[in-house]
């Protein structure tokens, strides 16, 4: 059957229908989907800010404990050399006086207390050796005194002495207690002589994580960076199983991210409910911790779902009332019309007769009224995604942000145009309507900047823009502002209009400003520091060098003949005057680059000769740990032009330094050669190595970089500095390559000819 052939009552009939279903249907279906949304954002916000209020908690707890830590080893640091049972009552006070830690303790190095160890071995908070060890702790209940253990093998003594540097331990169990220790090293003129530490129980940790609730079956737990289960509610697991004994890939993640410091959530089969969950974790910032909440996925949208069910319970009554009323509209709305075709099929054949007095006689206006009563019902479903349309507007209208829409022509006349471009003082009707372009308003400053990058859109070499640039308020008050605009083409390609959104940023550029100027002020201060410490350098030097003029006489027994522990002190004197006065120098040196005051002595000088100078220079050194000192020039390197003086500098801090940290019969090589007009030498060895974490470190000042500054070798911390800074004032720069136990390869360049 054709179309054509069904009955306008009919058509109307299903037009009617079909087209009510289709509005609802799809109105329906937006606001379950939106309404859904919502609902599960804000379960997951909630989980989420409950994970991270408790992590605060117990991130505040690991502060406060980690400060007590740091106050006894601060406290021991000025009662050192003081009275031993002093300092056993602050430690027990300490413990006293915060009854939430399980014990607080000291720990020096043999004889770093008052060198008398001796003399209190095997006595009360001491050991064979008679070094001072008290621990205080309440393990059982009761406060009892006895001396640390295992301080030569475990972390808790071990790693603040290795790092210097505070230390929260692994869990670990204590006569029987599941603790972890906050440890803080004692240091002397940057040397370990001891810990302060305090320990603390995890078993608070589980009852305060077991009360944790958020829907019927969820819970909460924490584990440590490896992954220990801290707490959790099958007890069995507690510091005897990690995150990593899972092979989930899920899980293996999770701990991958805990293990970083990450934060985040995951959807997994729970192994205590055997149920779908989702497992949200955030660190404790603090200590090496993280805390856990597992929510099962049924209780979490349980809601949703329910809200769902409702939601398309309403629609469908809602679709087949509006049916209903569509049926019956439609009946109402063919009638007349039936009605209507048959008078003038009546009219039509009366006429044929000859007949013209027939006249039609309907009343349609009665009839016709249920048409916009049922139109009214079909808008009132649509007024609802008119009003968020409103909504949507006001939100941009009251945003700083102000949209637009222009056309790509000379003066880029508006054609949109939010009302908050009355922010700026002007109203919309005034750009609409052909008053103003926006060309007006841009200062006269920025305009050939904004016309050029507007150029580029339209020779279509960028789709987009982002520029800063100042306009002209109504008020006449310039502003800078923002744009992010992009180009909208015709239908042959041409570019037609121009579209996007500006936002006020004035008081980001003053802040930025000012900002500058605060850098220019901190770089006039730290020049003024730098020919304070050149100047007191040159001060400090004078009566250094009588004080080793003097010792050095004293040394040749010229004035009488020194006893054995004369000679000894006087070589002390020397000693130190000496390597003090190279810290001097260092400095001096250093304070002059950065006061601009060094000035550079080009020459011409032969290469090699000068490598093989400092060689012997330093062949007795290098022998003395049988190290292979050699060099290797190539055939392309004959002379160079540099400051001589400054090139011995930097070779001689280079060499020494890579035969102080090269282990006995190890390598030194000298390498150079040159290639596009630059010189090239490194210096490579096969000593110790420096780890990743500390290459960007090994150029500061007054820094011996911690995986190899031990007692054996000494040093100021000064001579890398100063060799960078060296290599910098001839124009080049350095770099290390090193890796732990392989060895390092220092390289620097400069230009052939300066």
């Amino acid at each position: 059957m054709n179309f054509k052939d069904v009955p306008l009552d009919l058509k109307i009939l299903l037009y009617i229908v079909i087209g009510i279903i289709l509005v609802m249907a799809f109105t329906t279906s937006l606001i379950i989907s939106t309404t859904t949304e919502q609902h599960e954002e804000l379960i997951y916000k909630e989980a989420v800010s409950l994970t991270e209020n408790h992590a605060a908690h117990f991130d505040a707890d690991m502060r406060a404990n980690m400060a007590i830590a740091r106050g006894i080893a601060s406290s021991m640091k000025g009662y050192r050399q003081g009275d031993r049972e002093i300092v056993n009552g602050i430690i027990k006070q300490t413990l006293v006086d915060n009854p939430n830690i399980l014990g607080a303790y000291a720990g020096f190095e043999p004889n770093a207390f008052d060198l008398n160890d001796s003399a209190y071995a095997n006595t009360k908070f001491h050991d064979e050796t008679g070094r001072v060890l008290p621990y205080w702790n309440r393990i059982g209940g009761e406060i009892f005194l006895e001396p640390l253990v295992h301080y030569d093998s475990l972390d808790y003594y071990q790693l603040p002495k290795e790092r210097k540097m505070d230390v929260l331990t692994e869990p670990y169990f204590y006569q029987g207690e599941f603790i972890v220790s906050y440890v803080s090293p004692i240091m002397i003129d940057g040397e370990f002589i001891g810990i302060g530490g305090a320990d603390v129980s995890l078993n608070y940790i589980d009852e305060e994580i077991s009360k944790i609730k958020i829907l019927d079956s969820d819970y909460a737990f924490t584990v440590s960076n490896t992954g220990l289960f801290i707490s959790h509610p099958v007890k069995e697991w507690i510091g005897s199983k990690t995150l990593y004994d899972f092979e989930e890939p899920e899980i293996l993640k999770m701990a991958k991210d805990i293990e970083n410091g990450k934060e985040g959530h995951i959807e997994m089969i729970d192994h205590v409910t055997d149920k779908e969950a989702i497992v949200f974790y955030e660190p404790v910032r603090t200590g090496n911790f993280s805390m856990l909440v597992v929510v099962p996925k049924e209780e979490m949208y349980a809601g949703v779902t329910a809200m769902q069910n409702i939601l398309v319970a309403i629609s469908a009554t809602a679709i087949l009332f509006m049916g209903t009323i569509a049926v019956f509209s439609a009946q109402r709305i063919t009638k007349p019309i039936k009605n209507i075709v048959d008078d003038f099929k009546d009219i039509s054949d009366t006429a044929l007769k000859g007949s013209f007095n027939k006249r039609a006689n309907t009343d349609i206006e009665v009839d016709f009224k249920d048409i916009p009563e049922g139109l009214n019902d079909i808008l009132d479903a649509l007024q609802r995604s008119n009003e968020l349309n409103d909504e949507l507007k006001k939100v941009v209208e009251s945003s700083p942000v102000i949209v637009f829409k222009w056309k790509a022509q000379e003066g880029w006349p508006v054609e949109i145009i939010s009302d908050n471009i009355s922010n700026f003082g002007y109203e919309a009707h005034e750009f609409i309507e052909g008053h103003l372009n926006y060309d007006d308003i841009i200062h006269p400053d920025s305009k050939r900047n904004v016309e050029v990058e507007f150029q580029k859109l339209y020779n279509g070499d960028s789709h987009s823009v982002n520029l800063e640039y100042k306009i002209i308020t109504g008020d006449g008050e310039s502003r800078w502002v923002n744009e992010r605009t992009t180009v909208l083409h015709d239908s042959e390609g041409n570019v037609d209009h121009l579209r996007g959104l500006i936002i006020d940023i004035t008081d980001k550029r003053n802040a930025e400003d000012a900002m500058i100027n605060l850098m220019m002020e901190a770089d006039a201060a730290n020049k003024s520091k730098s020919d304070f410490v050149a100047n007191m350098s040159h001060e400090l030097r004078t009566p250094l060098n009588a004080i080793i003029g003097f010792s050095d006489l004293l040394k040749t027994e010229m004035f009488g003949k020194l006893n054995e522990k004369q000679t000894k002190y006087v070589g002390n004197v020397l000693i130190s005057g000496k390597h003090l006065l190279t810290l001097i120098n260092n400095v001096l040196d250093i304070s002059k680059i950065e006061a601009g005051k060094m000035h550079l002595r080009s020459e011409d000088f032969e290469l090699n000769e000068m490598i093989e100078d400092t060689t012997s220079i330093l062949l007795p050194l290098a022998n003395k740990k049988r190290i292979n000192l050699s060099h290797n020039i190539t055939d392309n390197v004959i002379t160079t032009n540099a400051d001589k003086t400054m090139f011995k500098q930097i070779m001689y801090n280079l060499v020494s330094n890579a035969i102080k940290f090269t282990p006995e019969e190890g390598n030194v090589t000298i390498n150079a050669w040159s290639m596009n007009k630059k010189l090239y030498v490194n210096v490579e060895d096969t000593g110790t190595g420096i780890s990743k974490n500390h290459l960007d470190e090994v150029f500061k000042p007054f820094i011996q970089v911690g995986d190899f500054a031990t007692k054996e070798q000494e040093g100021t911390g000064l001579g890398l500095a100063l060799v960078k800074k060296l290599v910098e004032l001839h124009g080049g720069e350095i770099w290390v390559e090193s890796e732990m136990n392989e060895g390092s390869t220092f390289t620097f360049t400069i230009p052939v000819n300066k």
